[in-house]
């Protein structure tokens, strides 16, 4: 418990010092090391331990399901995707550098909107 304890600690101290680096530029790898820091926590942390996991749970805010950087990365995919589509660019063309499932999202995407 005592290690539990430390963890917690040493959590708190990085959560501190990530909301320092907040700005533009900065706030991807907030996110990222948030995320990284509750998967490591996962991992180490017993499942049944309800009440240490809340504790970090609310040192770092919440939960982050999905890596924002990696989320922003997807979505510049799929616009450059459907740009290509709209100016013409041939199927195969785009599966040259995408996969097909980021073309089906692109498409579906458009549909949504038309």
């Amino acid at each position: 418990m005592k290690k539990l304890e430390q963890l917690l600690t040493d959590y708190q101290k990085i959560s501190s010092a990530l909301e320092q680096c907040t700005d533009d530029k900065k706030s991807t790898l907030y996110i990222d090391m948030i995320t990284l820091i509750e998967e490591i926590a996962d991992h180490i942390i017993p499942k049944d331990n309800e009440n240490i996991r809340e504790r970090l749970g609310d040192i770092m805010g919440g939960k982050i399901l999905q890596l924002e950087s990696e989320r922003l990365r997807e979505e510049e995919r799929i616009d450059a995707i459907r740009n290509m589509i709209k100016y013409d660019v041939s199927k195969e063309k785009i599966l040259q550098d995408y996969s097909e499932e980021e073309y089906n999202e692109a498409i579906k995407s458009m549909l949504v909107e038309a």
